[in-house]
């Protein structure tokens, strides 16, 4: 019978921290979205994305492994008229709190790599 009720602990205490997590993600849900994309373009070779980013040799730093430490660094992203996404300063340094922010679409543009084929020497 306590074999049982220890079980029945475990598993809620377990849920619990699922919980937890499911309510943080919910509550986040860009900052989530951009987190999620931004791993998928480093560590999933299918990802159509992958060799403009994993494939060259981006990273991520570890701390960002997870989603939480991930949000504490970088927060969410501003709702004020246009919609952010997660920008690197530096394109070719690594995905980390230092070289990353939440920056608009004309931001971003004006912060891009230029394909070698159409630089001029």
């Amino acid at each position: 019978m306590k074999k049982r009720r220890k079980q029945r602990i475990k598993t809620r205490r377990f849920r619990g921290n699922l919980w937890g997590q499911a309510q943080s993600k919910r509550k986040h849900p860009l900052a989530y979205e951009s987190w999620i994309r931004m791993r998928s373009r480093i560590n999933n070779p299918n990802d159509p994305f992958y060799s403009d980013y994993g494939g060259r040799g981006i990273t991520l730093d570890s701390s960002w492994d997870s989603f939480e430490q991930f949000l504490k660094d970088m927060g969410d992203p501003p709702v004020i008229g246009e919609r952010y996404s997660l920008d690197r300063i530096n394109n070719d340094g690594n995905y980390n709190k230092a070289n990353c922010r939440w920056a608009t679409a004309q931001e971003q543009a004006n912060n891009r790599r230029i394909p070698h084929a159409w630089q001029i020497e």
